[in-house]
């Protein structure tokens, strides 16, 4: 069903597409930095699925998620 998934989609082809482009975001003391050089469409994608975009990365550095740290 794409209406429950469609955010986890976006935001794993969002970060899959910055990696190609060699660029990143970083989670810093569990909020999201985004590098300098990003367009306001993309500052506005990257807001739009912020808890998506979280989780991926924390997972990907391996923190635990911040509804399991609290």
């Amino acid at each position: 069903m794409l209406t429950g998934t469609w955010r986890t989609d976006a935001a794993s082809a969002y970060l899959d597409s910055l990696q190609v482009r060699g660029l990143k975001l970083e989670v810093v003391q569990g909020r999201l930095r985004i590098p300098a050089g990003y367009t306001p469409a993309e500052i506005e994608l990257v807001r739009l699925l912020k808890p998506e975009l979280l989780t991926f990365l924390e997972i990907r550095t391996g923190m635990p998620p911040q509804s399991e740290a609290a």
